[in-house]
C-alpha cells in the first residue's frame, strides 16, 4: 500500500482538495512525502497533537482513493447503540424498512412519521 500511496502522493500536486485534508496536513504530506518507509510510518511522520492517527489514516485513504467529497447518498444507517425506550422505534423502522425498501433521502422523514406514530400509540396506552 505504501508504494501506491507513494506513487498517488507524487502524481497529486494539490492534497488538501481530498476530504478529510486540511490545509496544515496537506503541507505535512507535502513536506514528508519522501522520507517514510511504511503506511504506519507515515502516518507516524505527520501525527501532531492537534491530529489523531485515525484523523490522517482516513485522509490519507481518501487520497488513496481520489475521495473528493462526501457521497449524496448513503444507503444505510449504523446504530451505534439506543435506549431500551428505543426499542420500538427501532423495530418499527427495520419493519417498514423491509416492507418499503426506505432510501437514505426519504430516512429522516420516516423516522420522523414513525415517531409521531410511536407517540400517539403511547399515548393512546395511557389513557
Amino acid at each position: 500500500m505504501s508504494l501506491l500511496l507513494h506513487y498517488r502522493l507524487l502524481e497529486e500536486q494539490k492534497p488538501e482538495l481530498f476530504l478529510d485534508v486540511s490545509p496544515e496536513l496537506s503541507r505535512r504530506i507535502c513536506n514528508t512525502r519522501n522520507k517514510y518507509q511504511s503506511f504506519s510510518q507515515f502516518v507516524s511522520l505527520l501525527k501532531t497533537k492537534e491530529m489523531t492517527q485515525t484523523r490522517i489514516q482516513r485522509a490519507l485513504l481518501h487520497l488513496l482513493l481520489q475521495i473528493r467529497e462526501t457521497p449524496e447518498n448513503i444507503p444505510f444507517a449504523r446504530v451505534l447503540g439506543f435506549r431500551r425506550e428505543s426499542t420500538p422505534l427501532l423495530k418499527e423502522i427495520k419493519k417498514r424498512k423491509m416492507q418499503n425498501n426506505i432510501k437514505a433521502r426519504g430516512l429522516k422523514q420516516t423516522i420522523k412519521k414513525i415517531i409521531l406514530k410511536i407517540n400517539i400509540n403511547l399515548y393512546l396506552k395511557m389513557r
